[in-house]
């Protein structure tokens, strides 16, 4: 895999390894930890993969207030240097669409508490790159991350996770700097 390290330096300078978190936001948020030496020779390592729940947090702002709570914890413990989420998108449905805005909105503070950059990649430039199709299911996404990072036993919100880290990297004009 051909990974392009200027995207990285240029959002986090002078740094031999970036240590990366790569949140896919929902009920089942999917987190990864990637460590990103700079050296081109050398590839990224996941160091950690999570699912987090939070379909039974109510109200609201106690599901953000745990989302945070949760992301501060990785953060202080990995010492991140950069945070990548997916994009917001709309397909339809207002509720999913506030929720998932609310989810985003509780990272974005998140990494501004912690002083951290925080890059958004759009969803269907993600399946496009990683599955080769912009409707790629989360089955096929699942499939396509096992093939491009060798790692199996991902959940699909872990393997959608990575698959944003995995655009950034691959094809990093196509990121938002939030």
């Amino acid at each position: 895999v051909s990974i392009d390290h200027e995207a990285l330096t240029s959002l986090v300078p002078r740094k031999k390894i970036i240590s990366v978190l790569a949140i896919d936001p929902s009920n089942t948020t999917g987190v990864v930890i990637i460590r990103c030496p700079i050296k081109t020779s050398t590839n990224p390592s996941v160091v950690m993969a999570a699912d987090f729940h939070f379909k039974d947090i109510h109200p609201t702002s106690n599901r953000l207030l745990e989302l945070n709570r949760k992301l501060t914890k990785l953060i202080e413990h990995h010492r991140i240097d950069l945070i990548i989420i997916e994009d917001i998108f709309y397909r339809g449905l207002v509720s999913t669409f506030r929720y998932l805005s609310q989810m985003r909105g509780a990272i974005m503070l998140t990494a501004a508490a912690n002083k951290l950059p925080i890059v958004a990649v759009n969803n269907r430039r993600a399946k496009k790159i990683v599955a080769e199709s912009g409707d790629a299911s989360k089955l096929d996404m699942k499939i396509a991350i096992e093939g491009l990072s060798g790692i199996e036993g991902l959940t699909e919100a872990q393997s959608d996770a990575l698959a944003l880290f995995y655009t950034f990297m691959l094809v990093p004009e196509h990121f938002e700097k939030l």
